[in-house]
């Protein structure tokens, strides 16, 4: 007798997805984060699409966070998204930083000269495999983005039931 396997359920497998992460640090605030970090996930169907707004599939930049010579004529920009259920990375020209998957090292500047990776369009697209560690700045904002592996900002909690150590 063979397995059923239902519509819409994953495959039978199936490795899941890491998860991605990405925080925003502000230069002018001496690289402090900028409020907790964004989860992303993709959009697995219509009904996640429709009614879920806690899991976003994208990280938009706008106007406000990075240089108009940089955004050029758009209006936004997606830093990172899901696409066919894989993690890409965009940047544009005047963005600066790198990728690193291990010990391998890929800067900005690197993948806007690749002619695989670049656009008609000016920026350049990667798709990002698990273990992958993004620095991309832009004007006073860096961004930092995971693909699997610990988070990005840890915050240390005590045990339960431990003692504190107050200094007077």
């Amino acid at each position: 007798m063979g397995r059923h396997v239902r519509r819409g359920s994953s495959k039978a497998g199936r490795i899941p997805l890491p998860p991605v992460e990405i925080v925003e640090l502000d230069d002018r605030l001496d690289g402090a984060a900028i409020g907790k970090p964004t989860r992303l996930s993709p959009e697995t169907g219509w009904f996640t699409r429709l009614f879920r707004t806690d899991r976003a599939s994208r990280y938009i930049l706008e106007p406000q966070q990075i240089p108009a010579d940089v955004l050029q004529d758009r209006r936004d920009f997606a830093l990172l998204e899901f696409e066919d259920g894989r993690p890409v990375l965009q940047v544009l020209p005047g963005m600066a930083g790198e990728l690193r998957i291990g010990v391998s090292r890929m800067t900005v500047a690197q993948m806007l000269a690749d002619p695989a990776l670049r656009r008609d369009d000016g920026r350049a697209r990667l798709p990002l495999p698990n273990g992958a560690r993004v620095r991309i700045s832009c004007g006073t904002k860096t961004f930092l983005a995971r693909i699997g592996g610990p988070p990005l900002i840890l915050t240390l909690q005590p045990a339960a039931g431990q003692a504190q150590l107050v200094h007077a």
